[in-house]
């Protein structure tokens, strides 16, 4: 393995092993194209982007920025699907995807939201996405719209989604104690399983 691919391996575990270890989205998470989850992006992001904290604070992308490399990724990208109006958007993560894409990282930790419609908080923006095959079974008149939202893998969901299922870096395991070994006797000679004359009859 040349050393290039071990510092950058290296350098996506830095980032993204907290958000596969996500309390509500883990086991819901996939790797997928950043390019792609732009695409279906805000396309007028504001200038500063939420702090991700909690605080709705808002920094600036240098800080953001300076925050990944330090804590790493807590939250997944997360993509808004819509089963009534099938079209999907990025919804939260605007800032982060375009930040990962620009510092050379193509794939990136992202879940799907799905529900109704592809928009959640227009506060993230007012695109509504584009159009797109589900495999999700379509809303029918006599059953009225969905009301369930969920969290699920995008693999699952979009067909098309350039990505792929990832369960993150397995964490390193101490081995189990195990007390000094007991000499095993050996089988006279004749006794059953040893070949001898006696065996089969």
């Amino acid at each position: 393995m040349n050393q290039e691919r071990i510092l950058s391996e290296q350098r996506l575990r830095a980032l993204f092993s907290r958000t596969f270890e996500h309390p509500v989205l883990k086991g819901k998470i996939d790797m997928v194209s950043l390019e792609w989850m732009l695409e279906m992006g805000n396309p007028a992001p504001r200038e500063t982007a939420d702090s991700g904290d909690g605080s709705g604070a808002r920094v600036s992308m240098e800080k953001l920025w300076e925050s990944l490399l330090r804590d790493g990724m807590k939250d997944p990208i997360i993509l808004g699907v819509g089963r009534a109006t099938r079209r999907i958007r990025l919804e939260s993560g605007n800032h982060k995807a375009r930040l990962l894409l620009e510092n050379g990282i193509l794939f990136a930790p992202a879940a799907c939201y799905v529900g109704d419609e592809a928009i959640t908080r227009k506060e993230n923006g007012e695109h509504e996405g584009r159009p797109v095959r589900l495999w999700l079974p379509e809303a029918s008149a006599s059953m009225g719209a969905y009301s369930e939202k969920y969290f699920a893998r995008p693999t699952e969901i979009v067909p098309s989604a350039p990505a792929f299922a990832f369960e993150g870096w397995a964490r390193a395991r101490k081995p189990a104690e195990r007390g000094p070994r007991e000499p095993r006797e050996r089988p006279a000679a004749g006794a059953a399983g040893s070949g001898g004359a006696e065996e089969g009859k």
